[in-house]
């Protein structure tokens, strides 16, 4: 579709509305992603980010024939209005490019700089510091993972584990409901462990695992695992999918999601994905609940 609005700010008020309520509606993120295509290097800073950061929201990749120049009209522009960027927008563009598998390196450099951290930290409210740095450290992991030309991590891992009672009340809840369930299916060589943050990834909500399934007399999920191949695919992380981490009406996980499992995975870690809605229909019938958690067990997905 040929996108024919031409005002910046209707084209991102529409993007803000489909990442809002998570409609990831081709038609419309097609026109847009043109728009994009064409203007990006004449909009303005905030213009960029309210059209382009919902794309890695939704994980919508932009039609083949437009990708290439899409891409390169886009960090031309992110490049060129990189200091007018406010700190915080700056890291959810890079986010975004992170969740449509793509590595923004050339970035890299800019958002350790003395400068632009200083802008990013100066703020007296507490929430928005704390998240401010979850942001940093999410690139910063995601970098180190997935991009061998990456000088990471920049970060240093904290000492100090993650916080279980920080989860959503609906995953706890229904976790421990299924969790005899799981022990059963993983058998007696394995343990299965709730609420399991990885030694390897940054001790935050983004990073952790509903249930772990890992070898009986293997290493701690606290330490870092091994990337060894005969290591791989020895666990598995099981993960609870909630109805806000799916696309509206579609079984298309939301960006950060698939970005979620992609690190677990690149980590050498199968991944066990449930569906919230379906455990909640079928907790007090333990029969379905163990062919449904069978089911899912068959169609777990290997490690890279």
């Amino acid at each position: 579709m040929a996108c024919s609005l031409k005002v910046p700010t209707l084209i991102g008020a529409m993007m803000n509305y489909c990442e809002s309520t998570r409609i990831r509606n081709p038609v419309i993120l097609s026109g847009c992603a043109d728009y994009l295509a064409k203007n990006a290097r004449s909009l303005p800073a905030g213009a960029i980010v309210s059209i382009f950061v919902p794309f890695g929201s939704l994980y919508f990749q932009p039609p083949e024939p437009i990708s290439g120049r899409f891409w390169k009209s886009l960090e031309d522009a992110v490049a060129y209005r990189f200091l007018q960027l406010k700190p915080n927008e700056a890291l959810d563009v890079l986010l975004a490019f992170i969740h449509l598998e793509r590595h923004p390196v050339r970035f890299a450099e800019k958002i350790f700089r003395a400068g632009f951290l200083d802008r990013l930290f100066h703020r007296r409210n507490l929430r928005s510091l704390d998240a401010s740095k979850t942001k940093l450290r999410l690139f910063d992991a995601a970098m180190t993972l997935e991009c061998p030309q990456y000088a990471g991590p920049m970060i240093p891992r904290e000492e100090r584990p993650g916080n279980p009672d920080c989860r959503d009340a609906r995953l706890k809840r229904i976790v421990n409901r299924i969790h005899p369930h799981l022990v059963k299916l993983a058998g007696r060589h394995y343990v299965v462990s709730k609420t399991i943050f990885l030694g390897q990834l940054p001790s935050v909500e983004f990073y952790a695992i509903d249930a772990f399934i890992y070898p009986r007399f293997g290493p701690s999920p606290s330490q870092a695992f091994s990337l060894e191949k005969q290591h791989r695919n020895l666990s598995i992380a099981v993960l609870v999918h909630l109805p806000e981490h799916f696309c509206r009406n579609s079984s298309q996980l939301m960006g950060p999601q698939v970005t979620k499992k992609r690190h677990f995975r690149k980590l050498g870690l199968r991944v066990m994905s449930l569906d919230f809605q379906t455990l909640e229909k079928i907790i007090a019938e333990p029969l379905a609940v163990a062919r449904y958690l069978e089911e899912r067990f068959l169609a777990t997905e290997e490690g890279m």
